[in-house]
C-alpha cells in the first residue's frame, strides 16, 4: 500500500493528501511546492500540428484511425474510426507519428491513403492544431538561504531531520 509506505517513511499521516490529490480531483500545487525550494514553474504553451485523430493499432498491429474528432479536417474529409492507415503523403505511415507531427505545422495539407471495408481511397485535408502544455523549472535568483537548503536537500536526498 503506497499510502502506508509514505506514512511510515514520513512518520505522519498523509490521509488528507491522498484524499485530495490521489483519490480526489484536486491538482497538485506544484507551483507552491517548488517555490519552497526556490524554484519557479514556468508554463511553456506550444501549438502543435494535429491529425484530428489518434493513430492506434488494429488487428495485425496495423495503424488505424481511433478517437476521430468529427469536427476536424480529417472528420470532414470523410475519415472514419477503424480506417486502416496505409500511406501519409505518398510514403508508408511513420512508426512514430508524434515525431512526424513535430516536423509539420498546423494548416499544412496532408494526403492519407486508407482502407475501409477492403476499399482503398485517398483523402486530403489540412492539419489541425492543438495546444501542448509543457513546463520548465527555473531557479529563483532571489531564493532565500532556507529555500536553497531545501533545494539542495531535494537534489541530494538530504533532510534536516
Amino acid at each position: 500500500d503506497l499510502r502506508a509506505a509514505v506514512e511510515r517513511a514520513a512518520g505522519k499521516s498523509f490521509g488528507e493528501f491522498f484524499a485530495e490529490y490521489v483519490a480526489g480531483t484536486e491538482e497538485l500545487p506544484c507551483k507552491d511546492v517548488f517555490a519552497l525550494a526556490g524554484w519557479r514553474l514556468k508554463a511553456l504553451g506550444q501549438v502543435r500540428a494535429d491529425l484530428g485523430f489518434f493513430v492506434g493499432r488494429g488487428p495485425d498491429a496495423v495503424p488505424t484511425v481511433m478517437q476521430l474528432d468529427f469536427a476536424s479536417g480529417a472528420g470532414k474529409a470523410g475519415l472514419r474510426e477503424g480506417d486502416v492507415l496505409l500511406e501519409l503523403n505518398g510514403a508508408a505511415m511513420p512508426r512514430n507519428i508524434t515525431n512526424w507531427l513535430r516536423e509539420h505545422q498546423p494548416g499544412e495539407s496532408v494526403r492519407l491513403k486508407v482502407r475501409r471495408n477492403g476499399v482503398e481511397r485517398e483523402v486530403t485535408y489540412a492539419l489541425g492544431q492543438r495546444q501542448e502544455s509543457t513546463y520548465r523549472i527555473e531557479d529563483d535568483e532571489t531564493a532565500t538561504e532556507k529555500q536553497r537548503r531545501i533545494r539542495e536537500g531535494l537534489l541530494k536526498g538530504i533532510t534536516d531531520r
